[in-house]
């Protein structure tokens, strides 16, 4: 996530490869598979630009070993506008925010909560080595528990990343990705954790990603991969 959007009328999509977290703590053992998880992005003139999510994932609660079919969903499905309203040079930074909903297509009472409402200033330092990346928002989180009443909580969310580019001869530049990232949900434990990854240039100026990370916290997902790759309009026509 950075303080920066696509030129006008480029669309890009991040394709979701592959995903994969394990969670032992608290409550029984749980193993999540994300695939594939879609997002698209595209640019509007004056900074503007709309990204549209969803992740599908299959769930096996307590290792099973199996996925029930029964037991799959879509998650993290989101509808936001971002603006860049400041473009700094050196150490001054540029300044984003972005605003949306989050749509419930969870299966279970998850889907019956309501729409969420998200919203995140990001800050962008763009330096002679490197980028660095701060983000600091928050949305709505709707609970529905057994036998009580459906609830409105406030949930702080918050992440710096860095970007570092290395000169590669055969690939051009690739880029070492680590990040910092937590949410804290009114009465509920601080969820934080730890990323390093990679982005690697493809062909027809596509590039591939992969990653991995681990909880800091027992709320937390106690440590997953992801993989996936980006394919751009802009990058393509350029690539011809």
């Amino acid at each position: 996530m950075n303080a920066d959007v696509p030129e006008p009328y480029e669309i890009s999509l991040e394709w979701g490869i592959f995903g994969f977290t394990l969670e032992k703590q608290p409550g029984p053992d749980e193993v999540r598979i994300q695939s594939p998880g879609l997002l698209l992005n595209v640019g509007f003139p004056g900074d503007w630009q709309i990204i549209l999510t969803t992740v599908h994932e299959f769930i096996d609660k307590e290792n099973k070993g199996w996925f029930d079919s029964d037991i799959n969903q879509f998650k993290a499905t989101t509808g936001l506008i971002k603006n860049v309203w400041y473009r700094g040079r050196g150490w001054l930074p540029n300044f984003a925010t972005q605003v949306g909903l989050l749509y419930p297509t969870e299966r279970g009472t998850e889907r019956a909560r309501g729409a969420d409402f998200a919203g995140m200033t990001i800050i962008t330092w763009n330096l002679p080595c490197l980028s660095w990346h701060m983000t600091l928002g928050g949305t709505t989180k709707h609970t529905r528990e057994e036998e009580l009443p459906k609830e409105t909580r406030a949930n702080f969310v918050f992440g710096t990343i860095l970007d570092v580019p290395v000169q590669v001869r055969s690939k051009g530049k690739i880029h070492l990705v680590g990040e910092y990232s937590g949410q804290k949900a009114e009465k509920e434990e601080l969820k934080h954790q730890l990323l390093a990854g990679v982005v690697v240039p493809g062909p027809l100026g596509m590039a591939f990603d992969i990653a991995g990370f681990g909880g800091l916290s027992s709320p937390s997902v106690d440590w997953g991969i992801t993989a996936g790759v980006t394919i751009s309009s802009r990058k393509l026509t350029v690539g011809r």
